[in-house]
């Protein structure tokens, strides 16, 4: 009993401590950044994470409106099943492109959840063909950032890629 006082005690002295808020676990009257209000009571779940299903939900859109005649259907579940039999039933440009669609959505949620070292570090930089990327926001989008000096096209900046860019060239796609 004792120790179970001892760490409810902890707890709230972490929530007292703003450095170790993070998003998901803020209290009411969170700030408000931009036009996103943080997650909180009011907003219980992360918006970033939101985002990036919706811009997934976006992409698969304009997928299905690029390769198959006809409508989208409507609903998260319904658009994702209907770009993957699009995709198996088409051609392997089409099979490709939904592959690194599919890729690179899932690297951009790992950066969100914070699992990008575990997603990117697997994953072998375009330019130098080593496994020294690392992710970056780049003006507001997630990109990979080479940390090879070599691969740098000046030694003050290192090379960025684009998420698909990334996932075409561990997928092999063709560009």
């Amino acid at each position: 009993m004792r120790h179970q006082q001892a760490r409810t005690n902890a707890a709230h002295r972490v929530a007292e401590d703003n450095h170790w808020i993070t998003a998901g676990s803020t209290r009411a009257g969170a700030v408000v950044t931009g036009d996103r209000p943080a997650a909180g009571p009011e907003v219980p779940l992360n918006l970033r994470v939101y985002e990036v299903a919706e811009l997934l939900d976006r992409e698969l859109a304009e997928f299905a409106q690029r390769h198959a005649s006809g409508p989208a259907p409507i609903g998260r579940k319904n658009l994702a099943a209907y770009a993957y039999s699009i995709a198996q039933q088409a051609d392997a440009s089409a099979r490709s492109e939904y592959e690194v669609l599919q890729m690179a959505s899932n690297l951009r949620a790992a950066m969100e959840t914070g699992d990008a070292d575990q997603a990117v570090g697997k994953l072998t930089c375009p330019g130098c063909l080593c496994w020294s990327l690392i992710s970056a926001r780049i003006r507001g989008q997630w990109h990979c950032v080479c940390l090879n000096l070599r691969c740098a096209p000046t030694p003050d900046a290192p090379r960025s890629w684009a998420l698909a860019d990334v996932a075409r060239h561990n997928l092999g796609a063709a560009s």
